[in-house]
Parts: C-alpha cells; structure tokens; sequence
C-alpha cells in the first residue's frame, strides 16, 4: 500500500522536520510518509486517547485510521487531537460506517461513526445542533473548545451500489445496512476555536 491509499497530503518536496505528520491506526510503515510519528501502535486496543508526548500545536496532519470505532473516551479523544494539532492541521479519517456489518459485528468497534457525529466537532456544527428540536445540549457542550471543521465526506460503498445513482444511494444510506463500508472524513482544525454563532 502507498501513503495515497491512506489519505496523506501530497506536499513533494516539503521538509519533515517543517511538516509534522503523525498517524493513529494499522497503516502499514510502507504507506507513512517520511518523519510521520505514530501516536499509537497499530493495532493497539483500545485505542490510546492521551499523547503527552507530543507538544501543543505541533501536527500538521493526522491519519486516523479504522482507529476512531475503538476509542474508549471519544472526547478525551478530540479534546487530545485538537491540543497536538496546529491551526490549520488536517485530520485524515477512515472509520467503519455506522450501518455496516463489520461496525456491528466487532465487539471491538464499540463506537459507530455516521455523518452527524462530525457535527459536535467544530463550531459552527455545534451551533447548528443546538437548533434542533431534539437534539440533547449535553452532546454540545462536552465537545466545546474543540473545532474541526468538516471539509469532505466520502462514502466507499460495497460494489452493488457503484452503479446505482446518487438519489438512490443516499436513500439508502439512510434506509439500508451495507451500502457503505467505509465513511473517509477530512477536517481542518481551527485555532483558536471560534465562537458558536
């Protein structure tokens, strides 16, 4: 596997030492670019949720990978993230999709991410929820001081939906188990957190 496959930014010729890449999660040492450090040993369980080892705002960029489901602490989790990462970090995730077979089934994975769970990360997502009639404020308020902003979701849907349009495969996210195996989220952290409006 090559770090492509995993999400890194290509920054050709950018020195590592400028460039503070980390990585948490079973990525091969083939696929890390060079000076990556990782947080986490591969397939630690759980996942470790505090890097006192790593200095606040040192990361440039973080691949998390298959690694969110099985964090025990989700917002000691964040609150951490967001403590290493610079102003401007991106955060590079792969995590099973909440309705799939594999999400369920593992009694490791004891987290299932969707769509909205991105949400109580940033801002202006939390301002957002906040309008929600139905939505618990206690969700909003643990996850305050931290803000990632979602930049891409992508679906990597099970070969049977390939073909289908995207009305139909969004109606089935929402309906249907196995649509999608895998949700890849990018997030660019915002230093300090902005005021939710």
């Amino acid at each position: 596997m090559k770090p492509e496959d995993f999400g890194w930014a290509s920054i050709e010729g950018v020195d590592p030492k400028i460039y503070k890449r980390a990585v948490i999660g079973n990525v091969p040492e083939s696929a890390l670019p060079q000076g990556t450090i990782r947080l986490a040993e591969p397939k630690a369980y759980p996942v470790p949720y505090s890097f006192p080892f790593v200095e606040n705002g040192w990361v440039n960029e973080v691949v998390v990978y298959q690694a969110l489901e099985r964090v025990n602490d989700q917002i000691a989790f964040w609150k951490e993230l967001y403590r290493i990462c610079a102003h401007g970090a991106w955060v590079r995730l792969t995590s099973v999709y909440h309705s799939h077979i594999d999400a369920i089934a593992d009694p490791t994975r004891k987290n299932r991410i969707s769509e909205r769970y991105f949400g109580y990360l940033s801002s202006a997502g939390r301002a957002q929820l906040r309008r929600d009639p139905f939505e618990d404020e206690i969700g909003c308020d643990i996850y305050g001081g931290v803000d990632f902003e979602t930049k891409t979701i992508r679906h990597i849907l099970e070969p049977e939906w390939e073909g289908f349009s995207d009305a139909t495969r969004y109606e089935g996210l929402k309906r249907d188990m196995n649509v999608a195996s895998r949700i890849e989220v990018h997030l660019l952290a915002f230093k300090p957190a902005r005021k939710e409006e």
